[in-house]
């Protein structure tokens, strides 16, 4: 299968023949002959668990100009949809939950057609028929987007998604290192201080810093047990911290236990450092 990916676009995958499965935001989805998946460029996500078996999938990434949910999507000048059919597609696909949708003959149409564009690239008028083949793909997803979601998802606005993105990311060791402060981190998400601090706490319950330093302490503590190769003076600057003697104060007063203490007694215990 792919290793985890974002994409620096847009994406919609259409699956003609096969089965796949997908995870994304930290689910499985068994993708299929007849689904299509939209995903957007903060997605994480990874195809085949783990291996991709047997299939035709086609597959397009449009760059609307965005990398973080609260920023402003612009479509290239080639889309020729009305404003209002062009802003109810970018709100939909802003706002799905769900990644996967049961395909149309009108979107398969388009794929097939694409595909016969992209063979055919040498023959006259090919980037003219490209287009409209896009356009129409394009009202084929807001056509299957508006009937088959019933009812509205339920998202977190896109500035608080930003800001679980950054913390998402912080939890899984991204950037612990850099010299980050309150400001900073408001900053990095587009946000005042006051707007940052208030999603923080109404998405992990706790002030900004003192997740900072609960996410360094907690990847500093997993790296103590497995990397042996780094000394405890390497892994404090690795993920933020300024001194060696401030880590072992942190960490200390966190598992009440000193960094020294806590791989001697990991090695005791069996734990692969």
């Amino acid at each position: 299968g792919l290793n985890p990916h974002r994409n620096e676009g847009i994406k919609i995958v259409f699956f003609e023949t096969g089965t796949c499965d997908l995870i994304m935001d930290q689910r499985t989805f068994n993708l299929h002959a007849g689904n299509f998946l939209l995903t957007r460029p903060w997605q994480l996500h990874k195809f085949g668990a783990p291996n991709i078996g047997r299939g035709r999938l086609h597959w397009l990434i449009l760059d609307v100009g965005v990398r973080r949910p609260h920023q402003d999507w612009s479509w290239p000048k080639w889309v020729v949809m009305t404003k209002e059919d062009l802003t109810d597609l970018t709100e939909r696909w802003r706002r799905i939950k769900n990644p996967v949708w049961a395909s149309t003959p009108s979107i398969a149409h388009s794929f097939r057609e694409l595909a016969r564009c992209i063979t055919a690239w040498g023959q006259p008028h090919a980037v003219s028929r490209m287009a409209v083949h896009l356009n129409l793909l394009l009202i084929g997803v807001l056509d299957a987007l508006t009937e088959q979601q019933t009812n509205e998802n339920e998202q977190l606005t896109p500035r608080k998604r930003t800001v679980e993105m950054f913390f998402r990311d912080l939890k899984d060791g991204v950037d612990l290192g850099e010299q980050w402060t309150l400001d900073r981190m408001a900053a990095h998400c587009n946000l005042g201080v006051t707007a940052f601090s208030k999603y923080c706490r109404e998405l992990v319950n706790i002030g900004p810093m003192e997740y900072l330093n609960q996410c360094r302490l907690e990847r500093a503590a997993q790296q103590l047990r497995t990397r042996p190769e780094l000394s405890i003076t390497e892994i404090a600057f690795a993920n933020g911290f300024n001194s060696s003697q401030y880590f072992a104060t942190r960490f200390s007063r966190h598992y009440k236990v000193s960094p020294s203490r806590f791989i001697s007694e990991s090695t005791n215990s069996g734990v692969k450092k």
